[in-house]
């Protein structure tokens, strides 16, 4: 009598084996030591938009001086004998406090002696954390309830704009793109540097008919030059996604993603909104620069603000385990509400 199981042929008597050798009979599955696969998040951007300062203590007080001591006109007029007009410099100081921010990964012994080789386990924890931290902080910037949304209301009242049903750039029917970002551009009351969109935005815009005509007016009919490290690198990256239109400053693409946890899909960070920001080089120290945004991050023994530490826990498992930690303090703060702008709901 025949009997097949798992695909071996046996006598059903004698449980001989009646068939050659195969696949099971020379190769046990195991997990390829040559292959590791994974996902990885877009650029993270918000560094660009609220550029770090180090700073000693997690909680003191900045001083910002007042805007008109640029923009307000003095009367600096005297007669032959008359008083010296005066004027003193205007300024206050307002106070900070950082947030503490860490994440640790426990590895125990066991699992790292028996790990595939090509995972390493340190390494692959101390890169999801980080990933985890640079995500939150991309949140606490770009998200829906970052410094730099409606809902935080932390902008100046003239210098945003909520589009609508005939303004929309993908479907309204009175869309102007460009004809919005003059209008942000005017309303800023320092230069702005860098215009941040995300991708599915980005889209639409490049292809409105009025940042066509624009383009085409700098550059003809021939290829945007943009276009030539999209073609040299294949698949677009981070870096190349970036763009110049004449006569603007440049357009900064924020294409990271996060899971939305209600319906597992990912939603871009910077949701339909247009970022127009004032981010000059460095940290202001003479009084006459600022960013609409600055993070103030406690410096810390390494001096950069990030710091890890490790640490052993023998009261876990057979053999204990290793902690790994990665910690920072910090707190993104709007300092130039009215530098800049925001353009909310550029898309339906």
């Amino acid at each position: 009598m025949l009997a097949v199981e798992n695909g071996i042929a046996r006598d059903r008597q004698t449980g001989r084996r009646l068939f050659s050798l195969v696949e099971q009979d020379v190769h046990v599955p195991a997990e390829m030591s040559t292959y590791l696969a994974g996902y990885k998040n877009w650029m993270y951007r918000a560094d660009e938009a609220s550029p770090p300062v180090p700073v000693v203590k997690d909680e003191d007080y900045r001083r910002d001086f007042s805007s008109d001591d640029a923009f307000r006109a003095i009367d600096v007029y005297a007669g032959p004998e008359g008083a010296i007009p005066e004027v003193d410099p205007s300024s206050s100081t307002t106070k900070y406090k950082t947030r503490d921010k860490l994440l640790g990964s426990f590895i125990p012994t066991v699992t790292e002696e028996q790990a595939n080789p090509n995972y390493r386990v340190r390494q692959v924890a101390a890169r999801k954390i980080g990933n985890a931290l640079q995500l939150r902080r991309e949140l606490e910037v770009f998200g829906t309830t970052g410094i730099f949304s409606s809902s935080a209301n932390l902008w100046a009242s003239g210098n945003t704009q909520t589009l609508g049903t005939t303004t929309y750039w993908d479907t309204g029917t009175a869309s102007d793109p460009l004809g919005v970002l003059d209008t942000r551009l005017n309303a800023s009351a320092q230069p702005v540097t860098r215009i941040v969109m995300p991708y599915n935005v980005a889209l639409i815009f490049l292809k409105h008919a009025s940042v066509r005509d624009q383009l085409r007016q700098a550059y003809g009919d021939g290829a945007y030059p943009g276009l030539a490290a999209l073609a040299q690198g294949g698949a677009p990256s981070p870096g190349n996604m970036d763009f110049m239109i004449p006569g603007y400053p440049p357009f900064i693409v924020a294409a990271s993603k996060v899971k939305n946890e209600t319906t597992s899909a990912l939603d871009y960070i910077l949701s339909k909104t247009v970022l127009l920001l004032c981010v000059p080089p460095g940290v202001p120290k003479d009084g006459e620069e600022t960013s609409t945004s600055y993070t103030f991050r406690v410096r810390g023994g390494s001096g950069v603000g990030y710091e890890t530490r490790s640490f052993r826990i023998e009261g876990r498992g057979q053999k204990g385990g290793t902690m790994e930690v990665v910690y920072c303090s910090e707190v993104p703060t709007m300092t130039g509400s009215n530098c800049g702008g925001a353009v909310y709901a550029a898309i339906s």
